[in-house]
């Protein structure tokens, strides 16, 4: 699992090209759409990125901030793309988290069910 909560974190992703362009489109369109509370080029004051490499990264449920596993947690969207899948946790009222993965990793997690989590 890496986090991800400034530009200088997605060095950690450039072994995962198609998973270092989405996340960096999305970092950056946070730090835009939020930069009134990302003054100091960061998103951390309101969420972070997590890139998951493999199933045991969703098992470390903790990490995430979550106090129980992904499975029994209500997820506000998910966004499931050719390679790369998205799933948004809000925690609080001012913090939510973006879990990235591959497409076949969230299909080995969520045993192919591709609506868990959609609105």
């Amino acid at each position: 699992m890496i986090k991800i909560t400034e530009k200088a974190d997605l060095k950690s992703i450039l072994g995962y090209p198609k998973a270092h362009k989405y996340i960096s489109k999305l970092l950056e369109d946070l730090l835009s759409d939020y930069s009134e509370y990302c003054a100091d080029c960061s998103i951390r004051a309101i969420g972070a990125i997590y890139f998951m490499e493999c199933l045991k990264d969703f098992e470390d449920y903790k990490a995430l901030g979550l106090e129980q596993s992904l499975l029994d947690t209500i997820i506000e969207w998910t966004n499931i793309q050719e390679d790369i899948c998205v799933i948004c946790v809000v925690i609080s009222n001012d913090y939510a988290i973006n879990i990235v993965c591959e497409k076949a990793l969230y299909q080995q997690y969520f045993k192919g069910d591709e609506t868990n989590g959609k609105s």
